[in-house]
């Protein structure tokens, strides 16, 4: 077997009474920030990329054996295709205030501020999805494994020595060859993963998962909508929909829909409603109609380099946001031919930084909030098409975005996890949470996790 090495940049996976200006120091290790220049050299991080991904495209090991033939339709689907069932609604959780009192502990902070510390892996942990019910995390690493953590257990009292109770999805004979770069759960708690192997594992146990396979380069996004349905995203530029329902594999597999019309390879999707909104490596902007199977708009090029976030709106069936490599944001209408709102949030004379992350919140109909390559979050009124607020407190750039509880939690690539109000606009304050990258956030209604580039899941206790 070739044992050729590939040149890659991590950055291609980066998959949220005030006290201002605190920083709670983990107990266990303070994480010193990085020096200011690096916010700065992030905002063109990206020019290397093209090397990485002609790797994909020219490496003689990737499997093609089960890839569908090219064509130019841009959607198909197999012959014995059924019909999805009706799709979710779009999320009621918009209209329920969240109270004052389960938001105090949010405020205040952690009660412990050095938290619990699982280090899994020796290996950076990629991506982070929570369980339904919130009773547990699962966690996806460049090791090849994927590790689930419980979020209510006694805290371990040294770094390393909190992984009782941490269970390791992967053997000999299952799992995934390469790196894990996409988790996510089944309404019923089953795992799916997808990695750089160009396969999806539909986990059923500890060490046993079936392989999707179909994919002919690395997976770059997993998500499940309705009850059983699995959507994939790949280098390869499809999408490919999966019926994941306990014992209902047929013979020919579980793939049911293809669907096509991206010239680049697809850095991130999301659905809401009926439609799935996807971008880019080429900064398109695509619309499919999920239960037509087809693509209802083709904004080519809408971004000046790789469209690297979109997020289909949790208010509104009809609108929808994407963001780029040129540091905008555009708001989409589905009613419009073009985009209805277009906000310089990441790009300056110092400048342009990537749009890595959108995120709405469920109690703040016309609120987004972005993370850029730029090391900022910026708070945008969508009404008035303005940058509301600006948080600068990181030195490095944003890593990953999260948003719960009218706070929004920012990882950055120094370790640090920032939390601000945004009832307010205020830093309520910071934690160490890590002693690299935070690549992945989760809330639940207690409890805060935290994973990252150096192989830990860290849990704090919000109560």
């Amino acid at each position: 077997m070739s044992t050729r090495r590939r040149n890659i940049r991590f950055e291609e996976y980066a998959s949220t009474g005030a006290v201002t200006n605190v920083v709670v120091a983990s107990t266990l290790e303070r994480v010193a920030p990085s020096k200011a220049p690096a916010r700065f050299a992030a905002s063109s991080s990206h020019k290397d990329n093209d090397a990485y991904l002609a790797a994909f495209d020219s490496d003689p090991r990737l499997p093609r054996l089960n890839a569908q033939a090219e064509n130019d339709d841009p959607s198909t689907a197999k012959a014995v295709s059924p019909p999805l069932p009706a799709l979710l609604a779009p999320s009621t959780k918009a209209s329920a205030a969240i109270d004052g009192s389960a938001r105090a502990p949010w405020l205040r902070g952690p009660s412990d501020p050095s938290g619990r510390v699982d280090s899994v892996s020796s290996q950076p942990l990629t991506c982070m999805s929570l369980a339904p019910g919130g009773s547990e995390v699962v966690v996806g690493s460049c090791d090849h494994a994927l590790y689930i953590i419980p979020l209510q257990r006694q805290p371990s009292k040294a770094r390393g020595g909190g992984s009782s109770g941490v269970r390791t999805l992967y053997s000999k004979t299952s799992g995934h060859g390469e790196w894990v770069t996409a988790v996510a759960h089944l309404p019923d708690g089953r795992v799916v993963s997808g990695g750089m192997d160009s396969k999806l594992c539909l986990w059923e146990g500890n060490h046993r998962c079936e392989d999707l396979t179909g994919h002919s380069g690395s997976i770059s996004v997993v998500r499940t909508f309705a009850e059983n349905w699995i959507v994939s995203a790949s280098y390869d530029k499809t999408y490919r929909l999966w019926d994941g329902a306990m014992g209902r594999r047929a013979a020919s597999g579980r793939e049911r829909h293809c669907l096509k019309g991206h010239d680049a390879p697809i850095l991130d999707f999301s659905i809401w409603g009926n439609r799935l909104i996807g971008g880019d490596r080429n900064g398109s902007v695509l619309v499919f109609d999920l239960s037509q199977h087809a693509a209802e708009r083709k904004a080519k090029g809408v971004h000046t380099g790789h469209c690297t976030a979109v997020l289909g709106s949790q208010h509104s069936p009809e609108l929808a946001f994407s963001g780029g490599q040129d540091g905008l944001l555009r708001l989409w209408d589905a009613r419009a031919k073009d985009a209805a709102v277009t906000v310089s949030v990441h790009a300056s004379q110092r400048g342009t930084g990537a749009v890595s992350f959108i995120k709405d919140t469920a109690t703040m109909e016309h609120v987004v909030a972005t993370g850029g390559a730029d090391g900022k979050v910026q708070v945008v009124d969508v009404r008035s098409a303005n940058v509301r607020a600006t948080f600068t407190e990181h030195t490095t750039f944003i890593y990953s975005l999260h948003v719960d509880h009218d706070l929004c939690f920012s990882g950055s690539g120094s370790g640090m996890l920032l939390v601000h109000d945004l009832r307010t606009d205020a830093l309520r304050y910071g934690l160490g949470a890590n002693q690299a990258a935070v690549r992945g956030i989760c809330t639940t209604a207690n409890a805060l996790a935290a994973a990252g580039d150096d192989g830990g899941v860290l849990v704090y206790n919000m109560t």
